[in-house]
This record gives C-alpha cells, structure tokens and sequence, in this order.
C-alpha cells in the first residue's frame, strides 16, 4: 500500500493511520472528478472548490502530486489565472491507463 500522507510531524499510531485514511480519501475524490469530467482541465483551486472545499490548499496540491507520480493524472501545460492572481498549471485525466477505478 503507498503512503498519502507525509508524515513529516513524526506521527504514529492511531494519528497516523487516521491521517493516512484522510489522505487517501482526498485522493479518491479528487480522482473521482476527474473520472467524471475526463476532458475536462483543472487547477488545484477549482479542485478545492468542486471537492473539498474545507481541505487547505496544500492537501490538495498533495493528493494531485501523488496521483500524478501514480500515473493516474497528467500535469499539463495550461495556465490559469487564479486565486491571489497568481497563474497555476492544470491538471487532466490520463487517458492511457486502463482501469482507473484501481485506488478505490
């Protein structure tokens, strides 16, 4: 089993088991968007907004980082300008894997 969460605060135990369990359901959800609107692009700001709009924009950012090591989104090159008027990349399905239902 990969690891969501980086345990950077030294957790473990029951701590660390709930947050690896909250990690990882961020990630389904996110993933689960982008299986709903597989052409659609997104930020990691509209992520926020369509599906965890209480998450800190960091664990947004993580959860796309770790699906894109995981090969199951792309990091494009688009643009957007966004929050604090700042451009942020967007990141799509990755179309050439074959059961992206797996993470679940």
């Amino acid at each position: 089993m990969k690891n969501s969460y980086y345990n950077t605060t030294n957790e473990s135990g029951q701590e660390l088991n709930d947050r690896e369990d909250k990690a990882q359901t961020q990630e389904q959800k996110i993933l689960t968007l982008f299986i709903e609107n597989p052409t659609k692009l997104f930020t990691p700001f509209e992520v926020q907004h369509l599906t965890l709009r209480n998450a800190p924009i960091t664990s947004i950012r993580r959860a796309l980082t770790n699906l894109t090591s995981d090969g199951r989104l792309i990091k494009s090159e688009v643009l957007k300008q966004e929050k604090y008027g700042a451009k942020n990349f967007c990141w799509k399905l990755n179309y050439n894997l074959n059961d992206q239902k797996t993470l679940f």
